[in-house]
């Protein structure tokens, strides 16, 4: 959001209702049909309020895709994560490989990302940028840092190794969940491919180079 001033209980009540409005709209409708206009009616405040604390209408939608990655990618994933800072590497990739699994097997993940990919071409919205700096980099980094604290060896290529887990993760069914709106996989089957992953990457380690 644009105004960082600490706001008052109310006003932060009426910037929640404008969010929390304006998400169900993006969501329901799409980006291109849902307007500010129809969004302040049902959330009360005002044109000005927007603006001051959005600026724009992409401004909103930023802090709407910020808010979903920080509250519910990024805490639902330290959340589902099980395990101590002592844990040998396979069972953290494998508590991880299920609390990212479950993540990415959500129907609102799958409408939000759906949303998100519409926005490709928008040119008001910097897509690029909102990617590479939103919190997927923080679950990353979560991965990475186990990888750093295992050997040298590891640490030197962390950061490689905690976004190839992920890619490794998602595979193909994600985009397949995508395009199909639809959860494809259920709890035994996230249990199976997260075994599965951890096998291949695990191995694939040993004579990584």
């Amino acid at each position: 959001m644009k105004n960082e001033k600490k706001l008052s209980s109310k006003s932060q009540t009426r910037l929640d209702k404008i969010k929390q409005i304006a998400t169900e709209s993006f969501l329901e409708n799409g980006y291109e049909a849902t307007n500010l206009k129809d969004i302040i009616k049902q959330a009360g405040g005002s044109f000005s309020c927007v603006y001051e604390h959005f600026e724009s209408k992409e401004g909103l939608f930023e802090t709407i895709l910020n808010d979903f990655a920080e509250n519910h990618f990024l805490a639902s994933l330290k959340r589902n994560i099980h395990s101590s800072d002592d844990i040998d590497l396979k069972e953290f990739l494998y508590q991880f490989a299920l609390a990212y699994l479950k993540i990415f097997n959500n129907k609102k993940t799958i409408a939000i990302v759906r949303l998100l990919y519409s926005q490709i071409y928008n040119d008001k919205f910097d897509f690029a940028s909102w990617f590479k700096g939103n919190s997927r980099k923080e679950v990353e980094y979560v991965l990475q840092k186990k990888f750093e604290k295992e050997n040298d060896y590891l640490a030197t290529n962390a950061e490689f190794l905690s976004v190839t887990f992920c890619a490794m993760l998602r595979g193909t069914f994600f985009m397949q969940s995508i395009f199909g709106n639809k959860v494809l996989m259920n709890k035994k089957e996230q249990e199976k491919h997260a075994q599965k992953i951890v096998k291949l990457f695990t191995n694939g380690i040993i004579n990584f180079n």
